[in-house]
């Protein structure tokens, strides 16, 4: 090397570790603030308990609390109390009594976990009951986890894997084993796919309370089914259950929300089982009405896409006859108009009184919270605003019957907050918001430069043809201001205008943000979300290029000479084909990306996208599904491109990320990868989301001049 190379090596290595210190401090900083993620309310509405979570990088975990909310005169005050609940696998308080279940682990080895079931109430522990022998692991999911109590206090519902027969080797010294269970030990046992690694068949579990003693229910229900989603009635001993049908082989349920699924209802006297939703290929998170007198949930015949938009719908016990509350909406009556439900599913108390419910539903760039009157049919929600900007998003948390609510909400610069939301239920429109705990910006500087950035939602499209994308930006500098094109996985999900830690870091390093809601992403019509199967690669990088010509016209003080790209999943797919059909892009960031559709058949947890999303008919046409694919454009890469992959992903493995990665490393284009133990398609672990953060900035500065 010439001195001046020495020099400009030594200086490019010193500014690049100036870069990372300043990177590591702010994103510490952005986690001195905790977000909450549930909420409770408890002793039929006089108290408020709320789950915070909020990552140490210190001891390189994610730690959880509980605070308290107590009401008086003036609406809920803080309790100033905390309940630490790093290590509780779950936390089930009933809504009416001072009682509450917490399930804890003492040997978090996988699969040999031993679970106990601690029973509180308000001064003591009543009593711990082991489970070992009776199950295995108990489920604490979003899918098929769910733990319930009973109005009277007696008993508990969850769902657990059930106890397999024990195999044994051919040539094993028990004595006891019988000759049909030796030579079994290897066997497969297909499990859910991705986030459910030996998990085969939850099955439903009473606990008695006061005997200690758990029965489980399963041989009342189908064969060949799991079961998850409990509700129990609000009188006597009744339960709401989903059970998903084991198909000819079982696909991931991660993110998916349409897996062969129906509504039963068990009654725990008469041990009688009934199915409520006839006529459904799908559906879920069921509900007792108050008096039960009905129940309601979600239900769709749609088996394609992973989600869509889903119809609400009354079971009326007496009559057994089926209404529809929201009718699923093909294409929205207005640009603004009511776009139709696109939901994670009921929560737990989904009701604000005798015959008004609540639920949480995409509406375009938002998260918004929908009231419906149970009594009216084929009715139009009504859209529940009136906290926060404009632009705000709300995630629905908890309900009680006096018209009282527990919203989680946010935006790209504000941290998530906690209000209470009040319905007059004569006047429904009259709805009062006490706000119970803000997050302090001004706690550290990386948040005073966050809450000061521009934020914004941009239409583009003729409707109904329209789309959306979310920016983020930060305060002008000198320099202009580099940019970052972020496109959301699925296809069909959505990046909505929430706090977004990863958005507010890329945004406190300087780089300004935009997230594309493409056509194809829910909240904008099921016409729209069906619309891209047969189009991947082409309609939703026209929207992603058109969304950021779009931002660099409107917003002068940024960089168009430096470009950025990050996505993942199917974003990595955006991604690999940006890189393969344009040189915009100084750098990309691709976390476990689909790279290879048709190879992707052969090795998901879920065969079908590959099908579906590349337009192809039969699992045959694997010609299709490459043409398709990014490695279909691989020696046109000229762009360096950084790799992030979770080692144990089930839905898209590594081989994706790795194929392409060492294809651009034989072409000699710049490349790297970074391996996560023990992740999988989301990498979500505080200290390894945070590492890859951090390396994710330090590779676009790297990189700030595009190839030509």
């Amino acid at each position: 090397q010439t001195q001046k190379e020495r020099v400009n090596r030594i200086t490019m290595e010193a500014d690049l570790l100036q870069k990372q210190v300043s990177a590591t401090l702010s994103y510490q900083e952005i986690l001195e603030i905790p977000s909450p993620n549930r909420s409770w309310f408890t002793s039929e509405g006089d108290k408020i308990a709320v789950r915070f979570n909020q990552g140490d990088l210190i001891t390189e975990s994610t730690r959880s609390f509980v605070r308290q909310w107590n009401r008086n005169q003036n609406g809920f005050s803080d309790s100033k109390t905390r309940f630490e609940h790093t290590k509780v696998h779950f936390y089930a308080p009933h809504k009416s009594k001072d009682l509450v279940a917490i399930v804890r682990i003492k040997d978090e080895t996988p699969n040999q976990e031993t679970f106990f079931i601690e029973i509180w109430d308000s001064e003591h522990l009543i009593s711990v009951i082991p489970t070992k022998g009776k199950h295995g692991h108990i489920y604490n999911d979003d899918h098929f986890g769910e733990m319930c109590w009973s109005e009277d206090g007696l008993y508990i519902a969850y769902t657990a894997e059930p106890n397999r027969p024990k195999s044994f080797s051919f040539w094993s010294s028990e004595k006891d084993s019988e000759p049909q269970l030796r030579g079994k030990q290897h066997d497969l046992v297909e499990d859910w796919g991705e986030s459910y690694v030996n998990k085969t068949s939850p099955a439903l579990f009473l606990l008695h309370v006061s005997t200690k003693t758990i029965t489980q229910i399963n041989d009342k229900f189908p064969l060949d089914v799991s079961l998850g989603q409990l509700s129990w009635s609000n009188f006597g001993r009744k339960l709401l259950i989903v059970a998903w049908e084991h198909e000819a082989r079982k696909h991931g349920v991660k993110y998916c929300n349409n897996r062969k699924s129906s509504v039963y209802h068990y009654d725990a006297d008469s041990e009688r089982v009934e199915k409520l939703s006839e006529g459904f290929k799908v559906a879920r998170t069921p509900k007792f009405s108050p008096d039960d007198r009905f129940a309601v949930f979600l239900g769709s015949n749609e088996l394609n896409t992973h989600d869509t938009c889903f119809s609400l719908h009354k079971y009326v016990f007496e009559s057994k006859k089926v209404s529809t509350l929201v009718e699923i909406v093909s294409v929205p009556s207005s640009r603004d108009s009511f776009p139709g439900i696109y939901s994670p599913g009921l929560i737990s108390n989904p009701f604000a009184s005798s015959s008004l419910l609540l639920i949480e539903s995409f509406w375009a760039s938002q998260r918004t919270i929908l009231l419906v009157d149970t009594n009216e049919e084929k009715s139009i929600p009504q859209r529940l605003e009136g906290l926060g900007s404009s632009i705000t998003s709300y995630s629905l948390s908890d309900a009680n019957l006096h018209g009282k609510f527990v919203v989680f909400y946010s935006s790209p610069n504000e941290p998530v907050a906690i209000a209470v939301g009040q319905i007059d239920v004569k006047d429904r429109k009259n709805v009062s918001w006490d706000r119970l705990w803000n997050p302090n910006v001004e706690v550290n500087e990386t948040w005073k430069r966050i809450s000061k950035m521009s934020t914004g939602i941009v239409r583009l499209g003729d409707y109904p043809q329209s789309f959306e994308y979310v920016y983020l930006i930060p305060e002008e500098t000198k320099d202009k201001i580099p940019v970052i094109l972020f496109a959301h996985g699925g296809p069909h999900s959505n990046a909505a205008t929430t706090y977004s830690p990863s958005f507010a870091f890329w945004a406190s390093m300087g780089y300004a943000v935009v997230s594309v809601n493409y056509r194809g992403s829910l909240g904008f019509g099921k016409k729209l979300v069906d619309d891209l199967p047969g189009k991947c690669g082409t309609q939703d990088i026209k929207d992603c290029l058109d969304s950021l010509d779009d931002f660099l016209n409107k917003n002068a003080q940024l960089n168009r000479n430096q470009i950025h790209y990050n996505g993942g999943s199917h974003g990595g797919f955006i991604g690999g084909h940006l890189i393969g059909t344009t040189d915009r892009f100084c750098s990309v960031v691709l976390r476990n990306p689909v790279t290879n559709v048709a190879s992707l058949y052969f090795t998901t947890d879920i065969p079908e996208w590959s099908i579906v999303e590349s337009g192809a008919k039969e699992q045959h046409e694997v010609q299709l599904m490459f043409d398709v694919s990014p490695m279909a454009h691989i020696k046109n890469v000229k762009t360096p491109t950084f790799f992030v992959l979770g080692d144990s992903d089930r839905r898209v493995p590594i081989s994706q990320g790795l194929s392409m990665y060492y294809a651009l490393k034989e072409l000699g284009v710049k490349t790297a990868t970074k391996m996560y133990p023990k992740s999988g398609h989301a990498i979500t672990a505080a200290e390894l989301d945070a590492d890859v953060n951090v390396n994710t900035i330090l590779w676009y500065h790297q990189h700030s001049t595009a190839t030509k």
